[in-house]
Formats: C-alpha cells, structure tokens, sequence
C-alpha cells in the first residue's frame, strides 16, 4: 500500500529579542531578529530530527530566522531551500510600508543559494487580522501542495504554522508551538488532511514556558469554514 503523503510544518529557532529584549533598540531592522545561539542549536536538532522522514520538498519564509532555521535543517535533510512570500510572519503589528518582496530580495542576495518557490502571489495584508492569516495559509499551502509532489516541509512562524494545520484539517484543537516545535499532517484516501503530530518538541534539549511557547486562538477560524 501506498503510504500516505505528509506535510511537516515547523516554527524558527528561538529569536534574538525573546532572549534580548532591549535587542531592537540598537538595530535598523527592529522587525526581522535572527536567530539567538540557542536558536541555532534548536534549528539543528529540529533537522536532525527531520532527517529520517521522507520529505521531498523544503520552503521557508522570508524572514531571517526562518531562513537561518531552514539553512540548518538543510545540513540533514539535504534539500534545496525554496523562499515563499506567503508563508511571512503574521504581520498583525508591523509597520504599514513593510515590504516582504523587498525582504525577499534582501535574503537572496545574503543567501544566492535560496531558491524561489512557483509564487502562490499571496502575500499578508499589513496590518493583518487572525481571519486573514487562515485564509492566506490556507490558499498558499493548498497551492504548493498542487504544485510539487511528494512531502513537504514548511518552515514559518507560530501563528501561520497553527493556522495552517487548522485550515487544511479543520482541527483547532491544538493550539501550541514551541520554537522549533513541528506539526504534521497526514493526507487521508479522500484528499483531506490530519493532524498527526501537533508541538513536537521532543528532539528539543532547551525547552521553554514562557514567550518562545506560543499559544495561538481560533479566531476568525469560522469565516474559513463558511
């Protein structure tokens, strides 16, 4: 029997201004914070952890720590990395002339070895509602699942994560991810898909409670569903 095919959705390592709070204050781009050390060694393992699953695909948002997230799960998964406009962070507080195209342009010419994904052309509104991010992660994963065979591995941000795995299986009974935590989903005979797997944490040596440990509500969820 065929197995099924899968989708691993997974959040960046932990960030430089949930460790340094007063991070922002000394940069020009207060809006996009890398990796912090203990990030690093997050996003590794999370691709340690990835190694032995049959993932055919790997896409990434645009945004730094995502990137820095996807370059280390990429030493063992050995896959090329596919840049996503639509997979961006919620862009809920950000300010009004944020560019994410721009940002994308930014990456690529730090990191020539990104790739560009078939564009979905969804991009997030700015500022942009919980309603909103369902219904975007909803058409950009639907869209990279039609367009490349095979499993996929995604890696975003918390809320686009959890709402994605809402949008595609219609559960929101989970609502946690810690940094470097993953969903997977599981595609049944009917074309619909399962959460299998939500919050996997457990190949993560640091472990936190606090801001690195999101919980996400089901707000705006309904409207997807209508």
């Amino acid at each position: 029997m065929k197995s099924p095919r899968k989708l691993w959705l997974a959040r960046h390592g932990n960030r430089q201004d949930f460790i340094d709070p007063n991070w922002y204050k000394t940069n020009d781009n207060p809006w996009d914070p890398p990796l912090s050390e203990d990030g690093l060694l997050q996003a590794k393992e999370l691709g340690e952890r990835l190694q032995r699953e049959p993932i055919d695909h790997l896409f990434v948002s645009p945004f730094l720590r995502t990137v820095q997230t996807a370059l280390e799960v990429q030493k063992s998964v050995k896959l090329p990395i596919q840049v996503e406009n639509g997979l961006s962070e919620h862009l809920q507080n950000f300010p009004l002339d944020f560019d994410v195209p721009a940002l994308h342009v930014k990456r690529q010419e730090s990191y020539p070895q990104l790739e560009t994904a078939i564009s979905s052309k969804c991009l997030p509104a700015i500022p942009e509602a919980p309603y909103q991010v369902n219904e975007r992660m909803n058409v950009v994963l639907n869209h990279l699942l039609k367009t490349y065979e095979g499993n996929l591995l995604v890696i975003s941000h918390a809320s686009p994560v959890v709402r994605g795995a809402w949008a595609l299986s219609g559960d929101t009974s989970s609502k946690h991810l810690h940094v470097a935590g993953f969903y997977q989903l599981e595609q049944n005979v009917e074309g619909g898909w399962k959460i299998t797997h939500s919050n996997e944490m457990g190949h993560l040596t640091s472990v936190y409670t606090e801001s690195p440990f999101l919980h996400v509500e089901p707000e705006g969820f309904d409207s997807l569903l209508n």
